[in-house]
């Protein structure tokens, strides 16, 4: 509902001048008959919503005009997805990030399978990424920690709430996630 939503539902269609179809309210059987009337191409979706999807699908269904799915927000299962590009013919794209950064890494269409469906992809141009253990020490060399970002996506921090900045953006400018 927050910034994957807008963007996908929203921002990005209008950019591109592309049509979205939008449900008033989710159920997978609907968004079966939605892509098979409108011929939907890329199909926006958290992992819960296409697993549903993938067991509620019944032979003779005809999904065969999407080209892509494109997710996020979660861990997406490799078994699941693997089975959602099995039988859709679909790629599934990743990516990472969060209201407060905005996009900071996904996948691309051309990746291979295992990158495409075991990681959120490589971090986007523009964007900086850093961890950090608690003591607030970056501990990026060592491949564990708290993500922080930098960018030009990054939020400036939250409309009058001085406390919640404090939590959300170190000193040093880093966005935490």
């Amino acid at each position: 509902p927050f910034g994957f939503g807008l963007w996908t539902a929203h921002f990005t269609p209008a950019l591109l001048g592309a049509p979205c179809v939008l449900m008033e309210r989710f159920t997978p059987e609907g968004m079966i008959a939605a892509i098979e009337r409108r011929r939907v191409s890329v199909l926006a979706a958290v992992s819960t919503q296409f697993i549903m999807l993938l067991n509620a699908l019944e032979e003779g269904r005809d999904l065969s005009s999407l080209r892509a799915l494109f997710t996020g927000g979660e861990k997406v299962p490799y078994a699941r997805a693997a089975e959602f590009e099995e039988r859709t013919g679909a790629r599934v794209l990743q990516f990472y990030g969060s209201n407060e950064t905005g996009v900071v890494s996904g996948t691309r269409a051309s990746d291979p399978r295992e990158r495409r469906l075991r990681t959120a992809g490589k971090v986007i141009a523009d964007m900086q990424v850093r961890l950090f253990d608690a003591d607030g020490k970056d501990v990026t060399a060592l491949g564990r920690g708290q993500p922080g970002v930098k960018g030009r996506a990054v939020s400036r921090g939250y409309w009058r709430d001085d406390d919640a900045n404090r939590e959300l953006i170190r000193p040093d400018g880093w966005v935490m996630l």
